[in-house]
């Protein structure tokens, strides 16, 4: 306990010199600043005493006195408004002081920024949960009545669905991205029409067997439509009751996808899905779920990010505010250097 309280003593007193330091670089340029750049208007204008800078009359020579204080200008000498300035510092000086200012400030900002950053890494590692499912549903026959004739082929419902959800959520349980891969396949095939949804941006990308490109946009209004070329693309025979009951089904998941993915993760899957309302699907084999306190797995753990919209915007603050200081401090040295 004495190892850690000394260790936060040391940084902390780190910190604090590091910032008295700073503070007293900043002070003295800025002195240096002041003097290079303000000189005594009577001083700039004509000859002064080298002791008191008064002005010199006209007639004075060398062995006279300085009527202000006395000196003899034979002893503290006679300043030329040239010398005088040249004397409070040159022009490379000032601008050395201006650029100092501005690093030290530019350092400061950058490790503002780089807390924040880092801080915002953290938050993503400790409140943000990544929740998965993934399993298989078929069409449950035991949910509409056996009737003789062709809805009695067993065929029609030899077909499979295969779900996959990742999804990204924030402490309170809020979608902040994620997708659902859904794969309707036919027994005995190896061609599957799939869909992927991405319901932050309530869109999806569909590849459909026989058609030339993907479809893609939003399924707004659009979902009876799409369900039924869904399942005729993957070779169901859609005119068969059980398999229209599944694409009533399937449609509601899909509405479920777009509308709360995280309700597939979080709800309890037995043999049936009845919990989600797709109850003419049953899971085939093992659902599988995963998620906790960690970053989305796909995109690997998360790094601060640097270089983002303030630290842009404290460079190009920092940036013109140093342009404009060496322009003004070039203008107003050679305004004091006499012609």
């Amino acid at each position: 306990m004495g190892a850690w309280a000394g260790s936060d003593w040391a940084t902390e007193l780190s910190s604090w010199l590091g910032y008295g330091f700073a503070t007293l670089a900043v002070l003295l340029c800025a002195w240096i600043l002041f003097r290079t750049l303000v000189v005594p208007p009577d001083a700039r204008r004509a000859c002064c005493c080298g002791a008191c800078h008064h002005a010199v009359a006209k007639d004075a020579g060398p062995a006279s006195r300085c009527p202000e204080c006395g000196a003899s200008y034979d002893r503290v000498g006679i300043t030329t408004p040239a010398l005088l300035v040249r004397s409070r510092g040159g022009l490379g000086v000032a601008l050395l002081a201006w650029t100092t200012i501005v690093g030290l400030a530019a350092n400061q900002g950058w490790r503002q920024v780089t807390r924040s950053a880092s801080r915002a890494a953290q938050v993503a590692v400790f409140n943000v949960k990544a929740d998965s499912v993934a399993g298989t549903l078929r069409p449950n026959a035991g949910f509409w009545p056996q009737r003789a004739g062709a809805d009695d082929q067993p065929d029609a419902l030899a077909f499979r669905l295969e779900v996959s959800v990742e999804v990204l959520l924030d402490r309170m349980g809020r979608l902040i991205e994620g997708e659902a891969v859904l794969v309707l396949r036919k027994d005995g095939s190896e061609v599957g029409a799939d869909i992927t949804i991405d319901p932050a941006k309530q869109s999806f990308v569909a590849n459909l067997p026989g058609e030339a490109s993907p479809r893609s946009g939003s399924l707004a209004g659009k979902t009876d439509d799409f369900v039924r070329a869904w399942y005729t693309s993957a070779g169901i025979d859609t005119s068969h009751t059980g398999v229209r009951r599944a694409m009533q089904d399937t449609k509601k998941l899909l509405d479920l996808c777009l509308a709360d993915p995280a309700a597939i993760s979080r709800s309890t899957f037995s043999r049936t899905v009845s919990r989600t309302d797709i109850g003419a699907l049953t899971v085939d084999g093992s659902w599988t779920s995963g998620g906790g306190p960690r970053y989305n797995s796909r995109a690997g753990s998360p790094q601060p990010v640097y270089w983002n919209d303030r630290s842009r915007l404290l460079a190009g603050i920092l940036g013109g505010v140093y342009i404009a200081g060496l322009a003004l401090i070039w203008w107003r040295h050679k305004r004091l250097v006499p012609a």
